[in-house]
Order: structure tokens, then sequence, then C-alpha cells
């Protein structure tokens, strides 16, 4: 609550300020010369953002694609065993989890198309 608070403080305040500065009559000239400079900084800016989208553009749309149809991915990835994981080489660890289950009690029924499970064959 406090966090919007301040945000909303600072935007009226630095709305207020820019509206008093923009209120007063003033005359300038411009020197020709100085539009080249406000062009060049203005095209400066462009390609800066341009360089910056291109390289982070995957995490930017990662950002936007977070949390759409993951849940339903992992279920189907985690069952279906002709899913390729990908080489393992050099650099990469790899996590396998196992789950023990005691003797005489009854475990969920999994749907392997190439492994036999030891469980059904007993």
């Amino acid at each position: 609550m406090k966090k919007i608070f301040f945000n909303i403080a600072k935007f009226i305040y630095f709305f207020s300020a820019m509206f008093i500065m923009m209120s007063f009559y003033s005359q300038a000239y411009i020197d020709p010369s100085a539009t080249t400079y406000v062009i060049q900084a203005v095209g400066a800016v462009i390609i800066a953002l341009g360089a910056v989208l291109t390289v982070f553009r995957h995490k930017i749309v990662s950002f936007f694609k977070k949390g759409k149809g993951t849940e339903e991915k992992k279920e189907i990835h985690f069952e279906d065993d002709t899913k390729d994981a990908g080489e393992i080489g050099a650099g990469h660890s790899v996590t396998v989890l196992y789950e023990l289950v005691p003797a005489g009690e009854e475990t969920e029924e999994s749907d392997l198309k190439y492994q036999e499970s030891a469980l059904t064959e007993q």
C-alpha cells in the first residue's frame, strides 16, 4: 500500500512540476546546426533501444508468456517417455527422482509406452 501511495505521489509531483515549467511563455532561437544534434540524439536513442530489444528479446518474450499453459505441458511431458531430453554433455547436470514405495502398498499405474514397470510385472 505504501509503494502504491509513493508512486502516486511521485507522479503528481512530477506532473505538476512539468505543468508549471511548461506554462510560462518563452521564446527561443534554435540554431539550425543544433537541430542536427537533436536528430542525431533521437536516432542514437532509437538505435540503442533496438539493440537492447534484440539482445534481451528472449527474456522479454518469456516475461509476457509466463504462466500460459505450463501446467498442462508439465503433466503431458512427464508421462510421455517418447520425449527426448536432449544430449547430455560436459557442463550439464542431471537430476534423477526416485519414488520409494514400501512393499505391500499399492501405487498409481503409469502408462509408459516403452518401459515396463517393475511393479506391474510382479
